[in-house]
């Protein structure tokens, strides 16, 4: 792959290789497998990856429409920070 460093790659086949093996690419494969996900967060990561697979699959017409278009991406959950004190502003 021109241009994409090795740590890409395998950032790449690290989230696609779960996802190729045992789903559809489809959008209910797609959304099947974001489901079985357990890692909340991480989610995103594996959505993102399986995007920008579609993406280079659609650009040169591997695929002749695009499943993730209709893949909402998952929500990140955000920590809430305590508030700080009146002492601790001071």
């Amino acid at each position: 792959m021109h241009g994409i460093s090795p740590q890409t790659v395998r950032y790449y086949k690290g989230c696609l290789s779960l996802f190729v093996k045992y789903f559809e690419l489809t959008t209910q494969g797609i959304n099947e497998f974001l489901s079985d996900l357990t890692c909340k967060n991480a989610k995103h990561a594996y959505y993102q990856a399986i995007r920008a697979f579609c993406n280079w699959a659609r650009k040169f017409e591997y695929l002749q429409q695009n499943p993730i278009k209709k893949v909402d991406p998952p929500k990140i959950s955000r920590a809430v920070l305590p508030s700080l004190t009146k002492e601790q502003v001071n």
